[in-house]
C-alpha cells in the first residue's frame, strides 16, 4: 500500500467506539455490589443516564448508601458520574450532535458497502477533524470510483465527505 493510503487510514476512525458513557462500568457496579449483595437489585446501577435527573437519584444513592460504606468506592463512582455528566453535555452540543449522527451514519454505510461486495470501501470520521468523513477506496485504479460515490450519495450523508478513490 502507498505511503498515502496508510496515512489516510492511520487519521481515520475506521472501528466502532463507544462515543458517549451512558452508566458506571461493571467494574465499578460490581464493587458496589461486593460492598452489600442487595444492592444487585436495584436497577438504577445499571440504567442508562439520560439526563441530570438520573444522575442525581444515582449519586443521591450513593452519597446515602455507598459513602459510609467505602469512600474509595463512592469517589470512583463520582468520577464516572462527572464524565457520564460531561459527555450528556456534549452529546446535546452542536458538534457533539453532529458527530453523534455522522457515527450513526457511518455505522449504516460501511453494512450497506459491505452488502454490494465493497469491503475495499473504508468509511470513517477523521480522527483530527471528527465532524469529516473520509471515504477511501483501498484498491489502486478501480473502475467504480465513480460507482462509489454515487453509491455514498444514495445514502444521503450528513456532510460533504471527503473522497479518497484514485491514485492513492
Amino acid at each position: 500500500m502507498s505511503d498515502k493510503l496508510e496515512l489516510l487510514k492511520s487519521n481515520t476512525v475506521l472501528f466502532t467506539i463507544e462515543l458517549t458513557k451512558k452508566s458506571l462500568s461493571d467494574w465499578v457496579v460490581e464493587d458496589i455490589i461486593a460492598l452489600n449483595q442487595d444492592f444487585e437489585d436495584i436497577p438504577l446501577l445499571d440504567a442508562e443516564l439520560n439526563s441530570n435527573q438520573d444522575i442525581k437519584r444515582i449519586k443521591d444513592f450513593l452519597k446515602n448508601e455507598i459513602k459510609p460504606l467505602d469512600e474509595a468506592v463512592y469517589e470512583a463512582c463520582l468520577e464516572e458520574l462527572k464524565e457520564i455528566k460531561e459527555d450528556l453535555t456534549w452529546q446535546t452540543s452542536e458538534d457533539g450532535a453532529l458527530v453523534l449522527k455522522l457515527e450513526d451514519w457511518v455505522q449504516d454505510s460501511r453494512t450497506h458497502l459491505e452488502r454490494k461486495g465493497w469491503s475495499h470501501v473504508l468509511v470513517g470520521r477523521s480522527l483530527l477533524n471528527p465532524t469529516q468523513l473520509n471515504i477511501i477506496n483501498t484498491m489502486q485504479n478501480l473502475p467504480e470510483a465513480s460507482s462509489i460515490k454515487v453509491e455514498i450519495e444514495k445514502l444521503k450523508p450528513p456532510v460533504k465527505p471527503h473522497y479518497f478513490l484514485d491514485n492513492i
